[in-house]
C-alpha cells in the first residue's frame, strides 16, 4: 500500500515515480495505480513511499529587490535633473557654454539638505567649488604646504616617541602621498578636501563651521541611538565620504575600523590648521566621549595613525586646559618639560634650573616649524612660533644667556598676519575696475592664524570672485614685538594675535607683568 502523506503536503507537488523505483532505476506506474501503490513495490510486498517538492515561485526577497531598484531609478531620475540644473548654474557662473565643456571635467556633488547642495569640478588645469576657480598652481601650492605640514608633525613625533619604530620615512612617505587633490577629489573624500580647500581659500556661500557641525553630529546621532541617518547624511554615504572608496572596492562600513581611522584624522586635521578654540572641544568633548559610549575602542598601540593623534591631541588639552601648575620635569621630550615650566610661570611659581637647556631643545626639534609659509599659517605652526617666542621672552626678564639664533627666527609668531588675496576672477562678465576695488575692499581685513571668515549663514551655489589667505609678513624681530607692547593699543594687538590660552596667559605673565610693569 502506498504511503501517501499529500495532506502534510498539501503546498507541495508528488513526484511522479515512488522512492524505491527511482533509487533502482525501475520504471513505475505510480501515475496510473494512484492511490494504490505501484506495481512494482506490490509484487515485492514493499510500502510505496512518495517525495514531494515545492513548486519553483519569485521569493519574496526578489520582489523586494525589484521594489528597490524601482525606487533607485526613481530617485536617479530625481537627482538628474537637480544636477542638470546645477551645472547649467555653473556654466553661467563661469561664462561657459556647454560646447566648451570638455570630456576631461569631472563632477562631484556632496548633498546636505534637500536643497543644499557642494559642487566640486576638476579639469586638468583647476578645481572649481561652488563657483571659486582655483588654478592648479594655486592647488599644488596650497597642498604641498598641508603635506609639508603633516610630515613635519609625523617626523617630530617620531623623533619624541622614539620606541615607535613605525613611523620610518617609507611609512611617511605613503601617508603623505595620499593627500593631493586629485586623489581626494577621485576617492570622493569631498569633507576632507573641502577642509584644506576652504582653509587656503575662500568658498562662496559656505558657512564651514556649520558643515563641520552636520558631519560631527550626524555621525554621534546615528552612533548613540544606532539610527540609520541623520539630519545630512545616512550612515551609507557619510562612511563613502569620510573612507573614500574607487568602484573596485566594497562598502566602507559605517564605524568600522577603517571609518574611525579616517574620521578621527579628519576631525584632528581641524585642530591642527584652525585652531583649538571650536575644534579641541567638539573633538574631546563630542567625538571621543561618542566612542566610548558606543564602546568603539580603535587598539592605540597597534594603529600607529591614530596614536600619534592621541599624542599630540593630549598636548593641545594640557596647553589649552591646565588648571594647575604641572610637574613634567620627568618627560623625555624637551617640550613638554618646557610646557611644565610655562605652566609654573603662569601660576606664580619658580621654574626649575633646567629651563635654558629644555628651551634649547626644544627650539631645535621644531625649527622646520619656524620657516614662514606662502599661504595661510596652520594653527601648529603659529602656535609653535609663539610658544619658542614667549619662551625667549621668559629667558631674558630671568637673565638666562640663550643661543642668539632664537631671537632671530623668521617667523615669530607676530611678525605675520593672514589677508585674503585676488587670484582670478569665476564671473568673466565682472568688470575689472569691479574686481580692482573688491580687492582693495577685501585686503583691509586680516586675520590671525587660527580665525576664520564666515559671514554667510546657509551653504548655497553662488558665483563671486576668487579670493585666498595668504601671509603677509613684517619685518618684526622678537625685540621689536616687546616694543610694540609699550602702547596698550599695540599690547592689546600681541595679545590678540596670541593663537590659544596658554599664548594669552604667557603674553600678560611674561610681557605685562614680567617686563612692561617693572618699567
Amino acid at each position: 500500500m502506498m504511503v501517501d502523506e499529500q495532506k502534510k503536503c498539501s503546498n507541495k507537488k508528488a513526484l511522479r515515480s515512488c522512492v524505491r523505483c527511482r533509487k533502482n532505476k525501475i520504471k513505475c506506474d505510480l501515475q496510473e495505480t494512484r492511490p494504490d501503490c505501484c506495481t512494482p513495490c506490490k509484487k515485492k510486498g514493499h510500502e510505496c513511499y512518495v517525495d514531494f517538492v515545492v513548486p519553483h515561485q519569485r521569493s519574496q526577497e526578489l520582489l523586494n529587490l525589484y521594489q528597490t531598484v524601482s525606487e533607485v531609478k526613481g530617485t536617479i531620475g530625481r537627482l538628474g535633473i537637480k544636477y542638470d540644473k546645477l551645472g547649467e548654474k555653473s556654466l553661467k557662473v563661469l561664462d561657459l557654454d556647454s560646447s566648451e565643456v570638455t570630456g576631461s571635467m569631472h563632477s562631484k556633488v556632496l548633498k546636505l539638505g534637500d536643497d543644499e547642495f557642494i559642487f566640486f569640478t576638476m579639469e586638468s588645469d583647476r578645481l572649481c567649488v561652488n563657483g571659486l576657480s582655483i588654478s592648479r598652481s594655486q592647488l599644488d601650492i596650497a597642498f604641498g604646504e598641508f603635506r609639508g605640514l603633516v610630515e613635519n608633525m609625523l617626523e617630530l613625533y617620531g623623533r619624541w616617541e622614539a620606541e615607535s619604530n613605525s613611523v620610518s620615512e617609507g611609512v611617511i612617505d605613503e601617508s603623505v602621498g595620499k593627500y593631493s587633490c586629485e586623489k581626494l577629489f577621485t576617492s570622493g573624500q569631498l569633507p576632507f578636501l573641502l577642509c584644506i580647500v576652504n582653509f587656503y581659500f575662500e568658498t562662496p556661500g559656505l558657512n564651514y563651521g556649520l558643515l563641520f557641525d552636520r558631519v560631527l553630529d550626524d555621525y554621534c546621532t546615528m552612533a548613540l541611538e544606532d539610527d540609520d541617518s541623520g539630519i545630512s547624511f545616512d550612515r551609507k554615504t557619510l562612511a563613502k565620504v569620510i573612507t573614500g572608496t574607487t568602484g573596485a572596492e566594497s562598502a566602507p562600513h559605517f564605524n568600522g575600523e577603517l571609518f574611525v581611522k579616517k574620521m578621527t584624522l579628519y576631525l584632528f586635521y581641524h585642530i591642527v590648521m584652525y585652531g583649538t578654540e571650536r575644534y579641541l572641544g567638539a573633538f574631546l568633548n563630542k567625538y571621543i566621549k561618542t566612542l566610548e559610549n558606543v564602546r568603539k575602542k580603535v587598539n592605540i598601540e597597534k594603529n600607529w595613525e591614530v596614536k600619534w593623534v592621541n599624542f599630540y591631541v593630549k598636548i593641545f588639552d594640557v596647553m589649552d586646559n591646565a588648571k594647575e601648575p604641572l610637574d613634567l620635569s620627568g618627560e623625555k621630550e624637551a617640550f613638554l618639560r618646557l610646557l611644565g615650566h610655562d605652566s609654573k610661570v603662569v601660576y606664580g611659581e619658580e621654574i626649575d634650573e633646567t629651563f635654558a637647556e629644555d628651551l634649547v631643545q626644544c627650539y631645535e626639534d621644531i625649527e622646520p616649524f619656524l620657516i614662514p609659509c606662502s599661504m595661510r599659517a596652520p594653527f601648529f605652526n603659529v602656535f609653535l612660533a609663539q610658544y619658542i617666542t614667549m619662551n625667549y621672552f621668559l629667558s631674558c626678564t630671568r637673565g638666562y644667556v640663550i643661543d642668539d639664533k632664537i631671537s632671530r627666527i623668521p617667523y615669530n609668531g607676530f611678525n605675520g598676519k593672514v589677508e585674503y588675496s585676488i587670484f582670478e576672477v569665476c564671473d568673466k562678465k565682472k568688470k575689472a575696475e569691479d574686481v580692482k576695488d573688491e580687492k582693495s575692499e577685501v585686503e583691509k581685513e586680516s586675520f590671525n592664524g587660527n580665525e576664520t571668515a564666515e559671514d554667510s549663514s546657509e551653504m548655497r551655489y553662488r558665483g563671486e570672485y576668487a579670493k585666498g589667505f595668504v601671509m603677509r609678513f613684517e619685518n618684526l624681530e622678537m625685540s621689536e614685538v616687546v616694543a610694540k607692547c609699550l602702547t596698550p593699543k599695540g599690547y592689546a594687538n600681541v595679545r590678540g594675535c596670541s593663537c590659544c590660552c596658554l599664548i594669552k596667559d604667557l603674553c600678560e605673565t611674561v610681557i605685562w607683568k614680567g617686563m612692561l610693569m617693572k618699567i
